[in-house]
């Protein structure tokens, strides 16, 4: 290889791991940011930055253990599952992976709260027989 090319192939590749270098520091200054604001408990604020973090580095597993402790404490089960899913899918092996389960287990518990309610209002709309009136859609679901 000439001389200069091998010279335009160094400058390349430094270009290239300063690029990655930047978009690691971003991401990270990102993480960073939205650890702090989880720490302030400002949770609207932590999931933007841990959303944002995530597109920069979507196979980052702490990021989505984050946002699923996140979205936990805004009362998103639905969503903290979904990204207590990822991070399993991607470090099954992590240490904190009892405490994603721990979150599936919370979240299927608040379902089936939910479930146990809705049957509980079937049971009373059967025994105080409101026929007459149109059943809530909740009820309808199920039929």
């Amino acid at each position: 290889m000439p001389k200069k090319n091998r010279r335009k192939a160094k400058k390349a590749a430094a270009a290239k791991a300063a690029a990655a270098a930047q978009g690691a520091a971003v991401e990270g200054d990102l993480k960073t940011k939205g650890a702090k604001a989880y720490q302030r408990k400002d949770f609207k604020t932590a999931l933007e930055l841990f959303s944002k973090a995530i597109e920069e580095t979507p196979e980052d597993y702490k990021l989505y253990s984050n946002r699923a402790a996140t979205h936990y404490f805004l009362n998103a089960y639905a969503e903290s599952l979904q990204d207590a899913k990822k991070c399993i899918e991607l470090k099954s092996d992590w240490h904190k992976v009892e405490t994603l389960y721990y979150v599936r287990i919370k979240w299927r518990l608040n379902t089936n709260y939910l479930l146990d309610l809705r049957d509980t209002c079937e049971r009373e709309w059967h025994t105080r027989n409101f026929s007459s009136i149109q059943k809530p859609k909740i009820l309808m679901q199920r039929d």
